[in-house]
């Protein structure tokens, strides 16, 4: 079992000083040295990813209940991985605005994540790819982006693995990568750069990769198994 989870940054977006140092001292992390990762699971609000972050590494993030659409996790968590050099954040990094219409950015969770993480678990339903809610994606995308070039500016390889939910394999693994390559390059046009960074492309910056997961409800054990073998990757 993780050993509990702290809030790093709150609901009004504040960083939670102590909570920082507390985690350095009780999770004895200067044993750690750099060797260890950090892994932020991010994705549309009430889209499941903090079930899978408690499914995936023994976390305790809150989790939505009732089927409620809503984020149950507000501002940053963290946990301590059992077992592993791992370090894993429940990021809540866009809200619906306030019209309802569209998204907001979590302006100081994005840069928060973004200046620590090593790999982004981009939670995506795979009834996106179907529909015109493609945006929130490239939404997303698209602040982390900007995050990582205001951050870096360089070549600082960061992974995107992109976990497709209640799979059914209607849509091709093939055809998922294909599409969520126009995601990206979507994304990566979007943001303002410099004249140098005009000249590259997200792939200079970013690996990215998809893993299929079918529906923890419809099928609980084919979820168990294939997040027991994402927990190998």
């Amino acid at each position: 079992m993780a050993d509990g989870c702290l809030q790093l940054i709150n609901e009004d977006q504040e960083i939670q000083a102590s909570a920082l140092k507390s985690s350095a001292e009780n999770w004895r992390l200067e044993d750690w040295d750099t060797d260890y990762n950090i892994v932020t699971l991010c994705g549309e609000p009430g889209s499941g990813k903090s079930t899978l972050g408690n499914a995936l590494f023994d976390a305790q993030f809150s989790v939505s209940q009732d089927g409620k659409s809503t984020s149950s996790s507000e501002g940053v968590w963290m946990s301590k991985v059992s077992g592993m050099n791992v370090l894993a954040m429940d990021a809540a990094m866009m809200a619906a605005s306030d019209s309802g219409k569209g998204w907001t950015c979590r302006l100081r969770n994005h840069v928060f994540v973004t200046a620590v993480s090593s790999v982004f678990i981009v939670n995506v339903n795979e009834s996106t790819f179907k529909k015109d809610s493609y945006s929130n994606v490239v939404f997303l995308l698209k602040h982390i982006f900007s995050a990582h070039l205001a951050l870096f500016g360089r070549r600082h390889k960061t992974l995107l693995l992109f976990a497709i939910r209640d799979y059914t394999e209607q849509t091709t693994q093939t055809k998922l990568r294909s599409i969520l390559a126009t995601y990206i390059k979507s994304a990566w046009d979007r943001v303002k750069k410099t004249v140098k960074g005009k000249k590259r492309s997200a792939n200079d910056f970013f690996d990215y990769s998809i893993v299929a997961l079918p529906s923890k409800l419809d099928a609980p054990d084919e979820f168990d198994a294939a997040v027991a073998q994402l927990r190998t990757r």
